[in-house]
C-alpha cells in the first residue's frame, strides 16, 4: 500500500468510471504540484488564471502570476500585492 512509500512520496491514484462501465486510472507515486516535484511558473499561472476567473480580472490575474513569477519573499509581500488589485463581484 500506500503507506510503505509515504513520506518520501506522496503516492496519489485517479480513477474514472464512465457512463458505459469502462474504467480509466493513473497513479503516480508523487503527484505533479507535490514540493518534491514543483509545477513550472507557466504552469502555475496557467492553473490560477483558470481558477480565478470570475473573482479576478484577467489583467490583474496576469499582473498577480507576472509579480509571483519574479518571486515574493513573504506572506507579507503577498498581503501587499493583492491588496491592490480590484476584486470582482463574484
Amino acid at each position: 500500500g500506500y503507506d510503505r512509500i509515504y513520506p518520501k512520496a506522496t503516492p496519489t491514484k485517479v480513477v474514472i468510471v464512465t457512463s458505459d462501465g469502462r474504467s480509466l486510472s493513473e497513479e503516480r507515486d508523487t503527484a505533479e504540484g507535490d514540493p518534491s516535484r514543483p509545477f513550472a511558473i507557466e504552469h502555475l499561472g496557467a492553473k490560477f488564471r483558470k481558477l480565478s476567473a470570475g473573482f479576478v480580472s484577467p489583467g490583474y490575474a496576469n499582473d498577480i502570476v507576472n509579480e509571483i513569477s519574479e518571486g515574493l519573499p513573504s506572506a507579507r509581500s503577498y498581503e501587499q500585492l493583492l491588496s491592490r488589485f480590484d476584486w470582482l463581484d463574484a
